[in-house]
């Protein structure tokens, strides 16, 4: 199986298009028999046949001190918040699929 990558707008698009297939639970609040029970949602990042890598924003470059470990030059942000899938991909979310030259991380 090779790694499929994906490119949202942000976060918050990401999840959206994420929760149709169940991959993303958003946080909620419910009252039941009286009782609040929060579920803070999030990522499912695996099941039988798929497997998910929430990437995230995408940095490049940067320079920083060899000693301290302080931010010289700040790095770029790539636009984008990036999944990578591996198997199994729901329908709906191939509007989303890019085809990086060089990816940044990838299921081996």
């Amino acid at each position: 199986m090779n790694t499929r990558f994906f490119k949202f707008t942000s976060e918050a698009a990401a999840q959206a298009a994420l929760i149709p297939s169940e991959r993303y639970s958003a946080p909620v609040t419910q009252t039941d028999d009286g009782e609040e029970v929060v579920d803070e949602g999030g990522y499912r990042t695996g099941g039988i046949g798929w497997g998910m890598d929430v990437v995230g924003v995408i940095t490049e470059g940067g320079e920083y001190d060899p000693e301290t470990g302080e931010e010289l030059v700040a790095p770029t942000t790539l636009p984008g918040f990036h999944i990578n899938l591996i198997g199994e991909v729901p329908e709906e979310l191939e509007q989303y699929e890019i085809f990086p030259e060089t990816p940044v991380r990838k299921f081996l």
